[in-house]
C-alpha cells in the first residue's frame, strides 16, 4: 500500500504508544497519590520477606529500594516505563508477525483504554510488574511464532519463572508452556529439536523457582509461596451468601 511506503507502521505504533504514555503521565499527576495510598494500605512497604503471604521477589525489590531510601515516585515511574517498554516490544513483534497494522493498532488502543491495568504501574503491588512480564511473554510468543528462534523459548521460560516469584497465581501460566511444548512435539519430527525445546522451556523456569523457594526458606523457614486468595474468598463468603438469599 502507498501509505506504508510513506509511513513506517512500526514507528507510527511507537509514536501513538508514546502519546498514550504521556497522557497517563498527566493522569498520574492527578491520581497517582491516591493509587499509591491504596497500594500502601496492602502493607507491602513493610511486609518483609514472606510476611502477609506475599511472594518473595517483590518484597526483596521493595526492601532494597527502601533500604537505599529510594522515593516512592522513582519506584512508580520505573514500573511505568518498564510496562510501556514491554508493551512497545509486544506491539513490534505482533506487527512483524501478523503484518497487519490494523490488528496491532487495535491492540494498542484497547490497551491504552484499559485504565484498570495501567494504573497498577503507579501502585506498589505485584500486579505492577506482573503486567509488564505478561507483555514480555506475549511479545516473546509472537517473536517465536515468526522466527522459531530457540532463544525466545529460553527468555519465555525465564519470564515465567520471574512471574511465579512475583505472584503465586502465575503458576497457572505454566500450562501455556505445556501447550506450546505439545504443539512443538506435534509439529517437529526430530527428537533433537524436541529435547532442546524441553530444556529451553524447563531449565530457566526451574532455576527461578529453586532460587525463589530457597530465598523464601532463608527468610521464613519454609519453602511455600503462600497466597491470600483463599482468605479473601472466605472473607467474602458472607457477601456471596447474602446475595444468593
Amino acid at each position: 500500500m502507498l501509505w506504508r511506503e510513506r509511513i513506517n507502521p512500526e514507528r507510527l505504533l511507537w509514536e501513538i504508544l508514546i502519546l498514550g504514555m504521556l497522557l497517563y503521565w498527566v493522569i498520574d499527576a492527578l491520581y497517582a497519590s491516591q493509587w499509591l495510598k491504596e497500594s500502601l494500605s496492602y502493607g507491602f512497604y513493610d511486609a518483609g520477606i514472606g510476611k502477609l503471604g506475599r511472594p518473595i521477589l517483590y518484597s526483596l525489590i521493595l526492601e532494597t529500594a527502601f533500604y537505599l531510601s529510594v522515593p516512592y515516585t522513582v519506584i512508580q515511574y520505573t514500573q511505568f516505563f518498564l510496562f510501556f517498554a514491554a508493551l512497545g516490544y509486544l506491539l513490534t513483534q505482533l506487527y512483524r508477525w501478523t503484518k497487519s497494522f490494523g490488528v496491532s493498532f487495535l491492540f494498542l488502543v484497547l490497551m491504552l483504554l484499559n485504565y484498570e491495568v495501567i494504573k497498577y504501574c503507579f501502585c506498589l503491588i505485584t500486579e505492577s510488574l506482573i503486567m509488564t512480564l505478561l507483555m514480555m511473554i506475549l511479545g516473546l510468543l509472537c517473536q517465536w511464532a515468526r522466527t522459531r528462534h530457540p532463544g525466545c523459548l529460553w527468555a519465555l521460560s525465564f519470564c515465567m519463572g520471574l512471574a511465579i516469584a512475583l505472584k503465586s497465581a502465575s503458576y497457572a501460566w505454566v500450562i501455556c508452556l505445556f501447550i506450546l511444548l505439545c504443539w512443538i512435539f506435534q509439529q517437529q519430527q526430530k527428537w533433537k529439536i524436541k529435547l532442546k525445546s524441553i530444556v529451553a522451556l524447563g531449565v530457566p523456569l526451574v532455576i527461578c523457582w529453586i532460587l525463589s523457594a530457597s530465598i523464601h526458606y532463608l527468610g521464613t523457614g519454609n519453602f511455600a509461596n503462600e497466597s491470600t486468595l483463599g482468605e479473601m474468598l472466605i472473607g467474602k463468603a458472607d457477601l456471596i451468601a447474602e446475595r444468593s438469599m
